[in-house]
């Protein structure tokens, strides 16, 4: 019986980046692919960075305490909702 004999193995990326050498003087950029997961990841992290701070309205608002003059014109229930719909 005869096994038939199978198609030579295709080297790794590791083995074929090992077998580059760069010639000397010469320079090699660096390039960097992140996975879907990365990716992913790195776009939440983003998504929650703080928001920036807004001294002007808190200054405000602290006069308006202050004096007496805060009114509250919320719809709380507005509110509940935006952020539950976040979610």
């Amino acid at each position: 019986m005869k096994i038939g004999s199978l198609p030579p193995i295709a080297p790794t990326e590791d083995a074929a980046r090992k077998a580059h050498v760069p010639q000397e003087g010469a320079s090699e950029a660096t390039k960097v692919t992140l996975s879907e997961d990365a990716e992913f990841v790195e776009d939440m992290r983003k998504k929650a960075e703080p928001a920036p701070f807004r001294s002007d309205l808190v200054a405000e608002i602290q006069a308006q305490l202050r004096n007496g003059t805060f009114e509250r014109n919320t719809d709380l229930d507005r509110v509940v909702d935006g952020l539950l719909a976040d979610l």
